[in-house]
């Protein structure tokens, strides 16, 4: 049902008044094609048509066989969201405010290159696959299908948090059949995500056996495969010739160089230089090698030009159509990269510059490095050319300052978007882009943190395999280390909850709150620790504190909604979960949970039974929004609608002790005593199996 309602829902993009404008406006000869691949985590020297022997990426080959591969490519951040937003907007992050995954949204002052593509008449459809680039973060800027919810999700953990290159390709190949009259004539622009180098490396068979000794190429060698086949699929649609085709990766991996195990703290070669090629046979010179560095900012202005569309005031990124025909005027210029999630870990930001044969980093251990193309950064020569150091920091602060810049808009953290965040490696929490450019770092170089670092990546895994004793000690090891960093220590606190050890959750927790009195979120998951350990009213406290911090923290009002349903406290019960409705309209579990009041608090079993049924809508294969509703005809005296719900509720639950004694109260009150004995029957069944 699912794949019918994404599919069908693929085909509204196309209605019969958009095809009408679009021809109008083009009178049939529609500009090219546009499909932007972004791949995750792809380091450039991991494809063989960059030189690496230990591979084999025969369509990203062809692709740069046909088209323009630049050798000399640099990201701006070793983070997805960001770089992303600066691959879309063709401004570095400082400008369109995203410095950091997921704690950010982008603005809607910045424009995008699908808004653009879209006021010219193009089709605009994207296929993403990672929770990081989720819409609420706003790069569904301009795209009329945002396909961002899984069908086949990869887990970490509980959490659906990505998906595989197979759908995103299979997805994609279906939009094209879907709209193939509509793609016949009129122009579309395709972005495909894939995620599959993200760490944890995990490669499906046969890639697994291929590779045996490096996962991270056995993902990147399934990438491949399923891009070829949707390249595939725009040769059987006749779509290719006319399409113009980027390949991109949005930052590298680290693989352990410099002590870093993934990436996000450093913005060395390993995590910033990445494949870049643009292939278009009808402009562009197959086969052609750039070796003078470009920036992933360059992709929009590039497209721009090609597309023969008017380039938007306010870019860093220059189009490299002039240096594709030879012109060098302005070459080498400084490229710009920055890393900001070291502030996640209360440690300092990194922010560099690459100008001519140097690569200065800004730091509170600054470094300075003489590199050749292809070269890694291994000497810091700061001591040895301290002028050319000062000079280049003078020019990366003047890049920073100038030109103007799109307010940042920070997303609520949430305790569900933490949690994905951390399944995939990262941590939300800190960022804080907004402040004053000025200012050099104050905190601790990520360079002396690095292993703290992999140890929380380490921690992590652990807490996602509920191996909790050995997660506890790695973060114990941390805070011997780091003993007053807020972060780390909720981290324990939390891993100390799910060991039931309330008492030491209780102590790390008060000890976060001395270093940080307004932490909403410390004083939420003191909060959790209380009300876990069966302290209800101490919790209450708690959560009101994090309420009056911030009044939209709405799992605080959540769980203090469910506290006061366990008092019987009806309105106060009530007052919360409107309150939690008022930040999250659409939640079904706060629906559910309001249509439980109704009825149970007010009689009103009407009304409580149509919230519940406007929660089902929203989350249909809820089991236990399924119980609650069966649970509600029951009290109303319709046993056949009871029984269907409660029926449904336990085939996704079958060992649940709730359903199976609410449906058998059902199945006495409505005489269905056959049905009873079998139940009862199942019941003791499962009993024996338990003992």
């Amino acid at each position: 049902m699912k794949r019918k309602w994404i599919l069908s829902s693929i085909a509204l993009v196309v209605g019969t008044g958009f095809l009408i404008w679009i021809v109008f406006s083009f009178g049939f000869r529609p500009r090219p094609n546009v499909l932007v691949i972004t791949m995750d985590t792809t380091r450039a020297d991991h494809l063989s048509c960059y030189g690496y022997q230990k591979i084999k990426t025969p369509f990203i080959d062809a692709v740069a066989k046909e088209g323009v591969l630049f050798e000399e490519a640099f990201s701006v951040q070793p983070v997805t969201l960001p770089s992303h937003c600066s691959i879309f907007t063709g401004k570095y992050p400082f400008r369109h405010g995203v410095r950091d995954n997921n704690i950010y949204r982008l603005s809607k002052a910045n424009l995008t290159l699908a808004e653009i593509l879209k006021e010219h008449g193009y089709i605009t459809a994207a296929f993403v696959s990672s929770y990081i680039l989720d819409h609420q973060f706003g790069l569904n800027q301009g795209f009329q299908l945002y396909n961002d919810r899984f069908l086949k999700p990869k887990k970490r953990g509980r959490l659906p948090v990505d998906r595989r290159a197979v759908e995103v390709s299979i997805l994609a190949s279906k939009w094209l059949q879907i709209n193939r009259k509509t793609l016949k004539k009129n122009s579309f622009f395709l972005w495909l995500h894939y995620y599959d180098p993200h760490a944890d490396y995990d490669p499906p068979p046969p890639y697994r056996e291929v590779y045996p000794g490096s996962p991270y190429d056995g993902e990147i060698a399934y990438m491949d495969d399923w891009i070829g086949y949707f390249f595939r699929e725009l040769k059987r649609e006749n779509l290719w010739e006319n399409t113009v085709v980027v390949l991109v990766a949005d930052h590298g991996e680290s693989l352990g160089e410099y002590g870093e195990k993934t990436h996000g703290i450093f913005i060395y070669r390993a995590t910033t230089h990445v494949p870049l090629i643009i292939r278009y046979p009808k402009k562009l010179p197959p086969g052609l090698r750039i070796k003078e560095r470009v920036s992933t900012v360059d992709i929009v202005p590039t497209l721009l030009e090609l597309l023969h569309l008017k380039t938007e005031a306010g870019l860093d990124g220059k189009s490299l159509l002039p240096l594709i025909k030879g012109k060098k005027p302005g070459y080498p210029r400084i490229i710009y990269s920055e890393a900001f999630i070291p502030r996640s870990f209360n440690w300092s930001e990194l922010k560099g510059i690459r100008e001519g044969e140097y690569f200065f980093i800004q730091a509170p251990t600054p470094e300075l490095y003489k590199v050749k193309s292809g070269e890694r950064e291994q000497n810091n020569l700061i001591q040895d050319y301290p002028q050319i150091a000062a000079a280049m920091e003078k020019r990366l602060l003047s890049l920073i300052k100038s030109g103007s810049k799109a307010k940042a808009e920070p997303v609520a953290v949430t305790e569900d978007m933490i949690e994905r965040l951390k399944s995939l490696g990262y941590f939300a929490g800190g960022g804080q882009g907004a402040k004053d450019e000025k200012q050099k770092p104050t905190r601790p170089d990520p360079k002396e943190k690095i292993q703290l670092f992999n140890l929380y990546q380490r921690a992590n895994g652990e807490v996602e395999n509920e191996r909790y004793d050995q997660a506890a000690s790695l973060f114990k090891k941390i805070i011997d280390q780091d003993p007053n960093n807020p972060r780390f220590l909720l981290e324990l606190g939390n891993t100390l909850i799910k060991q039931r050890d309330f008492e030491g959750a209780e102590k790390t927790f008060k000890h976060a709150l001395s270093l940080d009195p307004k932490d909403p979120r410390t004083h939420y998951l003191l909060a959790r620790c209380y009300q876990t350990g069966g302290k209800s009213d101490q919790a209450l406290k708690e959560y009101e504190a994090a309420i009056t911090i911030n009044p939209d923290h709405f799992l605080a009002h959540f769980q203090t909604g469910l506290i006061n349903i366990k008092k019987g406290n009806w309105a106060q019960a009530e007052k919360a979960f409107l309150q939690a409705k008022r930040i999250r309209p659409r939640d079904a579990a706060t629906l559910n949970n309001l249509g439980y009041l109704t009825i149970k608090g007010k009689g009103d079993v009407k009304t409580g039974l149509q919230l519940i049924q406007e929660a089902l809508k929203i989350a249909p294969q809820n089991p236990n929004i399924l119980g609650s509703l069966g649970w509600a005809y029951y009290n109303g005296g319709e046993y056949d609608r009871a029984a269907a719900y409660l029926e449904a509720a336990l085939a996704l639950i079958p060992d649940s002790p709730l359903f199976l004694t609410q449906l058998k109260t059902v199945y006495q009150a409505s005489g269905e005593m056959e049905k009873l004995e079998q139940l009862k029957r199942r019941e003791q069944l499962l009993k024996e199996l338990r003992e």
